[in-house]
Order: structure tokens, then sequence, then C-alpha cells
């Protein structure tokens, strides 16, 4: 029958696609990587997207935060001290992230 799966064909899961989260989507999206694996947090509005892929990142700026682009465009200085910013402000209300040398975050 078309469109049946057999009994054998496994449901595919997140965590086996190796997906991982990419520094330049912080600048490029305003996520950071999230406190738990195959999540990142949107910097503007601390939602979580589950499953961390370009598109879904991209969807939930393009969507709900498309004036941060025109008003802080892409690769100017402002917008690279404003996502610094916003980016302090989300790891001091968050208790489990620490801030690394660089600027990286770690879950500790």
């Amino acid at each position: 029958m078309a469109g049946v799966s057999s009994k054998s064909a496994t449901k595919r899961k997140i965590g086996e696609e190796n997906r991982s989260y990419q520094e330049k989507w912080e600048d490029e999206f305003c996520f950071i990587s999230g406190h738990k694996e195959g999540t990142a947090i949107c910097l503007i509005c601390r939602e979580t997207v589950v499953g961390i892929k370009w598109y879904n990142l991209f969807r939930h700026h393009k969507s709900k935060r498309s004036s941060f682009t025109e008003i802080f465009p892409l690769e100017s200085n402002e917008r690279k001290n404003k996502v610094a910013n916003l980016k302090l402000k989300v790891v001091k209300n968050i208790p489990n992230f620490k801030m690394m040398n660089g600027g990286h975050l770690q879950l500790f």
C-alpha cells in the first residue's frame, strides 16, 4: 500500500541527527546554544527553539524579529554590540551558564 510504512521502519530522533549549534548563528539570528542538547535560546525573547537547524532559527528570527535586522544590519558594529549586550543579560539570568574566555558559554 502506498504511503504506509512498515513496522521495521523506525522514527527518526533529533539526537541521532548529529546537529550542533554553529557560532555564526549568534550574530546572524541572535541565538545562543541552549542548556539542553539540541536547543537554542533567542537572545531577544528568550524563547527556546528545539531542533537546531538553520531553517528553524531563520524562521523564528524572520517571523518574530524582522525589525531587528532593519535596525541593526548584519555585519554592523551596532549589531555586534547589541548581540553582546543581549547575551550578557541572558547569561546573568540563566544560573547554569557561565561566560568563558572568548565570550563562549559553557554549561556547568
